[in-house]
């Protein structure tokens, strides 16, 4: 990553994209030199143009309004909004910015579905007045739901029809074919199938009029689209983020059934989706889908296994999973009514009650020791029956957040962090060896955590513990939304390059910690519609009274604290809880007890 593609990807417009779009974006800005005294009349351009060296100074703000521009600051005509910079800037000195027509910044963002929502999210959050168009996209917040299947016979289909007729009841709702073949959601819904859209990489995007054209309604809250079904070529990829972005100002809810015949459509239509939802004939089968979705799931998206019951008779309740009950469709019979009926059962409220409920994330601020304030916290909001469809975290308030989901009640909650929080233990997790490439081995801390954890995943937890860890010796961060929990675990606490990485998904991870921390923007990509942001904010490090914690540890940490800097309130979340601690001894008990106090103060306030 270059010095644009480094500051493009700090500003709050962009800071959502992924590296990928980043680059993309790059490409598609030209830069320009000014010298001293130079100036650049906006007026006359319909541009986004962002400060990348030197200093600016905007004219005509007002008579005697000064207003300086630094590099990673930007100016023109800002799209989706009816803002525009109607002076002039001058150069302070000599400067560079990087210029992007508008026409191309909406090119961008057409071709980028998930880049697109998180700038609307940015710019509402920001306090941008949107534009007409603007308005429209950010009025919808459709979801996208995927009903998968590996192979035939698990009912994908007709789990997707009945997926898409339950979310109908909520809100509008079209269901995509993206199977080649098989039984069509078109005939479960008797409706005559529609031509594939079938194009290749060179024709371009679709038009909305072509879209539109190919949309079958079966009434007026539910419609169909084929996007591959009967085509004889494979499907573009590139034209699903169109399609999206052009569905989205209609519909709420976007469910697409997809089989494995296209690995590259499949995985396309996974980076798309905010949830997978994967059909099951036995529980143990989904052992077989766990390497491709820690690989692939890339963006905090959740996975919900279904075993469809039509297809075997498994019982039992399984960790993560939800049963597909038998519909008593008979041989000759119309499906339609039955998928009516299913719309309005009890198993589609419990469907629903995960997959389209309150999409709500509680961020904790990447800290280390100090994360015992987050266990208080937590404690507060169960107490208080505040819920969350996701909490997103990293480095030691990942493995907070773990134990906090794994435990069956507050009490375990106590007894498990009473061994990993206090001072000495943290210290017992080193495993020094002195190898090349790091000091401590991570070999004792996932014993500890597969001890507490077990097998369990975190794609099972009704919350989903969204994890950011970065992979070998760059800081390059992901999301981590499935995933063995021990293994997350142990990688949260690696902090790099002391304590070695733990292998995940085929590759080497560590806790990003201090590189890269998580922000409530990173969840601006996801179908998250509430985000309340935790920080910790201590006026000095901690001292450490146990000898038994190695001094050189115990400066590592004290290094941490002093590279993070003053953790401020985020403008870009919807509610902050900041936890002041002025405790100068280290003492987890009382870091709790304090937090939970906090916490409760804010929750009587009715602050959150």
């Amino acid at each position: 990553m270059d010095n644009v593609e480094s500051i493009l990807s700090s500003i709050p417009i962009f800071c959502h994209c992924s590296r990928q779009e980043i680059t993309r974006l790059r490409g598609q800005g030209r830069i320009i030199h000014l010298a001293r005294g130079q100036k650049l009349d906006v007026r006359a351009l319909a541009t986004l143009n962002v400060v990348i060296r030197g200093m600016f100074e905007i004219e005509a703000l007002g008579q005697n309004d000064i207003m300086y521009l630094a590099p990673g600051s930007f100016f023109g005509e800002i799209p989706f909004t009816a803002y525009k910079h109607r002076g002039s800037v001058k150069a302070l000195v000599d400067s560079e910015v990087c210029v992007f027509e508008i026409d191309e910044v909406f090119r961008f963002f057409l071709t980028s579905f998930k880049a697109m929502r998180g700038y609307l999210k940015t710019l509402d959050r920001m306090g941008f007045g949107l534009s007409d168009a603007g308005r429209r996209y950010i009025g919808t917040t459709s979801r996208i739901l995927c009903a998968y299947g590996r192979k035939e016979g698990l009912g994908t289909s007709l789990f997707a029809s009945c997926l898409g007729s339950a979310c109908a009841i909520r809100g509008r709702t079209i269901v995509l074919d993206m199977s080649y073949r098989g039984t069509s959601v078109f005939d479960y819904f008797e409706r005559r199938i529609t031509g594939a859209i079938s194009q290749k990489s060179n024709i371009g995007a679709p038009a909305a009029e072509i879209i539109s054209e190919c949309v079958a309604d079966v009434d007026e809250r539910l419609s169909l689209m084929n996007i591959a079904f009967g085509s004889k070529v494979r499907v573009n990829p590139d034209i699903l983020s169109p399609i999206l972005f052009v569905l989205s100002r209609e519909y709420e809810y976007i469910i697409v059934d997809l089989s494995d015949e296209d690995p590259e459509l499949r995985d396309r239509v996974f980076s798309l989706a905010d949830s997978v939802c994967a059909m099951l004939q036995r529980a143990r089968d989904r052992e077989d889908l766990y390497g491709m979705f820690d690989a692939s799931l890339t963006e905090g998206q959740r996975v919900l296994y279904v075993i469809n019951r039509n297809a075997g008779r498994e019982q039992g309740q399984v960790d993560g999973a939800v049963f597909f009950d038998v519909l008593g469709i008979k041989k000759g019979e119309s499906a339609h009514a039955a998928i009516r009926d299913f719309a309005s059962s009890k198993g589609a409220v419990e469907l629903l009650g995960i997959l389209a409920g309150p999409a709500r994330a509680l961020v904790c601020q990447s800290v280390t020791y100090e994360a015992a304030a987050f266990a208080g916290v937590l404690n507060a909001l169960s107490h208080a029956g505040q819920e969350f469809s996701s909490i997103y975290s990293s480095s030691y308030s990942q493995v907070v957040s773990l134990l906090f989901l794994a435990s069956r009640d507050q009490d375990e909650f106590l007894g498990i962090l009473s061994r990993f929080l206090p001072e000495e233990k943290l210290g017992s997790f080193l495993d020094i060896t002195f190898p090349e490439s790091h000091v401590a081995g991570s070999g004792r801390i996932r014993k500890f955590m597969k001890e507490i954890l077990g097998d369990k995943r975190i794609e099972f937890f009704r919350s989903v513990p969204i994890a950011l860890l970065a992979e070998g010796t760059g800081t390059a961060p992901r999301l981590f939304s499935t995933g063995p929990s021990r293994d997350i675990a142990a990688a949260s606490f690696a902090l790099h390059p002391v304590v070695q990485s733990v292998e995940i998904a085929g590759g080497e991870f560590h806790s990003g910690m201090p590189y890269r921390k998580v922000r409530p923007e990173d969840l601006f990509r996801c179908d998250i519609g509430e985000i309340v942001y935790v920080t910790v904010r201590s006026r000095q490090p901690f001292e450490f009274t146990s000898k038994r914690v190695i001094k050189f540890y115990r400066n590592y940490l004290e290094m941490l604290y002093l590279w993070k800097g003053e953790e401020r309130l985020n403008v870009t979340a919807d509610k902050n809880i900041q936890i002041d601690l002025t405790e100068r001894t280290y003492s987890p008990e009382k870091i709790i007890k304090l937090s939970e106090e906090m916490t409760n103060k804010l929750l009587i306030a009715k602050r959150i």
